[in-house]
């Protein structure tokens, strides 16, 4: 299940126009990233709910690259169920299988398969209905709830509050459908509150620890620095092979940490574009290439100001303090 109902408040403006899980990372929706994964850990069905802007949402999944995966859209058009209500709507999809689910909002790089080993090893030992995936430290200067851990027998002792450099949940978990069955029907419900919390206490909350990449791209300034990180990781040959190649397939390399969509015309003037900036045409096709860019400018679109360090989409640009 790739979760995708969430209103995006805090990266509003820009997600009045574009839900947030369709948003794009160097021209690539957030959403994809999240079907990779799942689609190269062979999942072949995935029910994606939505909320905001259903029409758009419903668009944006279609639009996907989905392979032979089959999609279902669990539609919270109506009333936003939350975390676990949401989850408890598309329960019958899964029938008495456990499944995957992930946020679609966050990049990761998590071994799918290695989590669902985990979770199956920990089921047999102690019962476990529920297992996250656990990294151990969230990158600076972000604040994650701490996951409290047992690494004795791998199970979840607690959550804590937010904190820096502690373990954290990364949004990709294995869920047994006893986890949640009980849950009200059409009911707004809270992941943490009333699935984790209440199995956690019951000690059937497992734990596959592992190390790797993450951005949450929840806010305007992570969404900006998510794609200075990938355009860095492309440079200098450091991301996932998988991301990789999505992201090459989207775009291309114009000049030194210079990055262009493929839907860009093939003849630019770079002339006075600097280090660090990335151009897409985003929706306007024809839009107008920016005479001047960067340094550190990423722009979707036209702008009639595109200034440094910064993110512009649609009609809005939001400037980003350089640290």
């Amino acid at each position: 299940m790739l979760m995708a109902a969430g209103l995006g408040t805090r990266l509003r403006p820009f997600t009045d126009e574009v839900p947030k899980p369709f948003l794009p990372l160097m021209d690539v929706p957030l959403a994809q990233f999240s079907l990779d994964l799942l689609t190269r850990a062979g999942v072949r069905l995935v029910v994606v709910n939505i909320h905001h802007q259903p029409a758009a949402a419903s668009r944006a999944i279609w639009a996907l690259d989905r392979g032979h995966t089959r999609i279902e859209i669990s539609d919270e058009s109506k009333v936003l169920l939350g975390s676990a209500g949401g989850i408890r709507k598309a329960l019958p999809n899964f029938g008495d299988k456990p499944f995957f689910l992930l946020n679609a909002d966050v990049l990761v790089d998590v071994n799918l398969p290695a989590l669902a080993a985990r979770h199956f090893q920990l089921k047999e030992l102690f019962g476990v209905t529920v297992t996250l995936s656990v990294f151990p430290s969230g990158p600076k200067p972000g604040q994650y709830s701490e996951v409290s851990v047992d690494y004795k027998k791998g199970l979840v002792k607690g959550l804590g509050a937010k904190v820096t450099e502690k373990p954290f949940f990364v949004g990709a978990a294995v869920v047994e459908p006893e986890a949640i069955r009980d849950l009200s029907s059409n009911e707004p419900g809270d992941f943490v509150t009333n699935v984790l919390k209440p199995a956690i206490k019951e000690k059937k909350v497992g734990a596959y620890l592992a190390n790797g990449l993450w951005y949450d791209v929840g806010a305007p300034e992570l969404w900006f620095t998510a794609h200075k990180n990938l355009m860095q990781g492309l440079e200098n040959g450091t991301l996932p092979s998988s991301w990789k190649w999505r992201l090459l397939s989207s775009n291309r390399r114009v000049g030194k940490n210079i990055w262009v969509s493929k839907k860009a015309p093939l003849v630019l003037d770079i002339t006075n574009w600097q280090e660090g900036c990335y151009w897409s045409p985003g929706r306007l096709q024809d839009a107008v290439p920016p005479v001047i860019l960067g340094p550190d400018c990423i722009l979707y679109g036209s702008s009639p100001e595109p200034r440094q360090n910064g993110i512009g989409f649609g009609s809005t640009w939001f400037s980003v303090s350089k640290t």
